[in-house]
């Protein structure tokens, strides 16, 4: 375990926020969540170094898990139903309203390709890469032909301002060196580049309410818990601005976040099975959930954050 000062202002002194454990594999241990008294920063810490926590990502990590198939059906209806995506789901407008028929486009922190793979479909004239410290999935990536590689993330074997777009979905939170990783984002990007990526919003009331049992606090792998202000204010210290925000229109933290207080929960087991299929989230449950989503993102309460930020000159 190691302890760190804050990212952001270097600031040593914290209030305790919460404890908690982590609930998606039930690996042990119980970590603290702390708020930095300057900047206002909530992190985990002390925190799993970087090679500790690897036992936090096995083999069944849902990021690693590979499904080409899905990601070729959602390209499909993306192509056809651009103007809806638009509308619900602008976190994946992918071209970032751009219309550069060539472009150089990266993913840190890809996983299984799933993304990369959608990408390929959606712009057959990009070049396309990804990076991730998992090897096991690269490795795989490379057998299917993409372009990736395996990185820490704070060396990235890319040329200088030659990045048009790098994306990081629900990455930003896990990298144990996120200064060095946005300095080296900011580098590789082009004068006019942009970097697009999500991260949970512990701002909204899903934290509040939930408390340990929150899907998106992910402990011990997610490292920080950013709200808009203490995201915006890490990208300044990077070279990077914040060009808008986006609040997402998806409740999906709330349905997996009951699902993890069944699972604690004293019920019997079919009961539990039961809850746990009923709370499994799906396109019906957000098509059904939309109108609430709606609602919580224009009051900048959803749970999942978009960032689109640009390199400051």
């Amino acid at each position: 375990m190691e302890k760190i000062n804050c990212p952001i202002c270097d600031n040593s002194k914290f209030t305790f926020v919460l404890s908690g454990s982590d609930t998606l594999h039930n690996i042990e241990g119980n970590f603290n969540v702390v708020k930095c008294e300057k900047c206002s920063l909530m992190l985990t810490n002390p925190r799993p170094d970087f090679y500790e926590i690897k036992k936090y990502y096995p083999d069944d990590y849902t990021p690693y898990k590979l499904n080409f198939n899905r990601a070729e059906k959602i390209a499909k209806i993306r192509k056809k139903y651009k103007w809806f995506f638009r509308i619900i789901d602008p976190k994946m407008t992918l071209d970032l309203n751009t219309n550069q028929e060539n472009a150089n486009v990266l993913e840190i922190g890809c996983g299984a390709g799933n993304f990369l793979y959608e990408l390929k479909l959606l712009h057959p004239k990009w070049n396309i890469m990804g990076v991730d410290f998992n090897v096991k999935s690269i490795d795989v990536l490379k057998k299917y032909g993409m372009n990736v590689f395996a990185s820490d993330l704070i060396n990235l074997n890319i040329e200088s301002s030659s990045v048009d777009i790098v994306y990081g979905w629900m990455i930003m939170e896990h990298v144990h060196e996120i200064n060095k990783t946005l300095s080296e984002v900011r580098r590789v990007l082009k004068d006019d580049g942009k970097f697009c990526f999500s991260i949970p919003n512990a701002k909204s009331w899903e934290l509040r309410f939930f408390s340990k049992n929150w899907f998106a606090l992910q402990l011990p792998t997610h490292l920080y818990h950013f709200t808009e202000n203490t995201i915006s204010k890490i990208l300044e210290k990077n070279g990077l601005e914040v060009e808008k925000i986006i609040h997402q229109k998806s409740v999906t933290n709330i349905f997996l976040s009951l699902r993890i207080i069944a699972e604690k929960s004293f019920l019997p087991k079919i009961m539990k099975k039961f809850l746990s299929r009923l709370l499994s989230w799906n396109i019906v449950c957000f098509i059904l959930t939309l109108p609430i989503a709606s609602i919580l993102a224009i009051s900048k309460q959803s749970g999942r954050l978009t960032i689109i930020a640009n390199k400051k000159l």
